[in-house]
């Protein structure tokens, strides 16, 4: 046997037992999602969420009115708020374009379309 085809031999044979050796389809998790699973799983990343919402909101509103309202649920791009009373309900609903641009442009990402106010417990 030639030596030339000894090695061919050989290459042939590693080629082999690095393809029985290979698994497909289990790959390590990354440090990022293994971050983020943490983090959802103990809610951090949700409740980070609603302060900074609620952060934006008392700036949007201003002092007038953060302590008369909260911003509570956000579904489908709608953002409930919950306030104190009918009457703070009134006065946002007619400030309701104004306040909904404001949060826009602070919070392009989120893709805001519209406010929802119900009457219910501020604290």
């Amino acid at each position: 046997m030639d030596s030339n085809e000894q090695q061919r031999k050989d290459v042939a044979q590693a080629d082999s037992l690095i393809k029985r050796r290979t698994r497909y389809g289990v790959r390590p998790k990354t440090a990022s999602h293994l971050v983020n699973q943490l983090l959802s799983r103990h809610g951090i990343a949700q409740q980070q969420n609603a302060n900074e919402l609620q952060s934006i909101w008392d700036s949007v509103v201003g002092a007038k009115w953060n302590q008369l309202t909260r911003p509570a649920n956000l579904k489908r791009g709608v953002l409930e708020i919950v306030v104190a009373n009918s009457l703070v309900n009134q006065q946002l609903t007619f400030e309701k374009h104004k306040l909904l641009k404001s949060m826009q442009k602070l919070m392009p990402d989120m893709k805001l379309k519209d406010l929802r106010f119900r009457v219910g417990n501020v604290n």
